[in-house]
């Protein structure tokens, strides 16, 4: 009769173990690499959107109030300067202050993942 190797309820546990260890290192890094993203996609987006309001002043000699708002660079089919303002990506717009008030032209900002003012880490305010 051959005798055939059994794995014994530790082995199988230490290997669980180690799987779940693995996963939690696997989704840690992966979380906190989307947050990053996120946070260079809302810096990038802050960045487009400061160039098409100096360029909306250099056509319209000053930049827009902030009643006007960033709708000014998409209105109009011949002068708009975007095609469509783009949202945070928490699916938000972004907010526009002129003039502004951190020694800047006019101010830029998303208030990151939770939606308010402060925050630290994902939740960090962005400005220009």
């Amino acid at each position: 009769m051959k005798k055939t190797h059994q794995f014994t309820l530790l082995e199988i546990a230490i290997v669980v173990a180690i799987i779940g260890l693995i996963a939690g290192l696997t989704i840690q890094n992966f979380i906190g690499t989307s947050d990053t993203l996120k946070k260079d996609l809302t810096e990038t987006s802050i960045k487009m959107i400061s160039d098409s309001l100096k360029h909306y002043k250099v056509r319209n000699g000053r930049y827009p109030s902030t009643d006007e708002g960033l709708e000014v660079l998409v209105e109009g089919k011949e002068s708009a300067i975007l095609e469509e303002l783009p949202l945070d990506p928490w699916s938000r717009p972004f907010y526009y202050e002129y003039p502004g008030s951190r020694d800047k032209a006019f101010d830029i900002y998303s208030y990151g993942e939770d939606g308010q003012s402060g925050g630290e880490g994902i939740n960090e305010d962005l400005y220009n």
